[in-house]
């Protein structure tokens, strides 16, 4: 993952996958960053999460400084149970 600041002079391109991303601007590291919206598949009210990205957001947030502001961003209302009770003994 890379990133970059994000201002009006920043020209957005099509990845392979159709998701737009930066083709220009100043690239920003990760212990530089305060705030990271992290996207959620599904999430508890005890703040456990199922995410798209195959620890990709784990791995990045573990390279941001220790008070980097995580918010998750979703579509859906909290799952009633917790999560980790809720896929125990469904993955190898």
């Amino acid at each position: 993952m890379q990133h970059f600041v994000w201002d009006e002079d920043t020209t957005l391109i099509e990845n392979a996958l159709g998701i737009p991303e930066p083709d220009n601007g100043v690239q920003v590291l990760p212990g530089q960053i305060d705030v990271v919206f992290v996207p959620l598949l599904a999430f508890d009210s005890a703040g456990h999460r199922v995410g798209y990205g195959k620890g990709m957001y784990d791995g990045f947030l573990r390279k941001c400084k220790p008070d980097v502001l995580a918010i998750g961003l979703s579509m859906f209302q909290p799952l009633p149970e917790r999560i980790a009770d809720s896929w125990e003994g469904m993955c190898p």
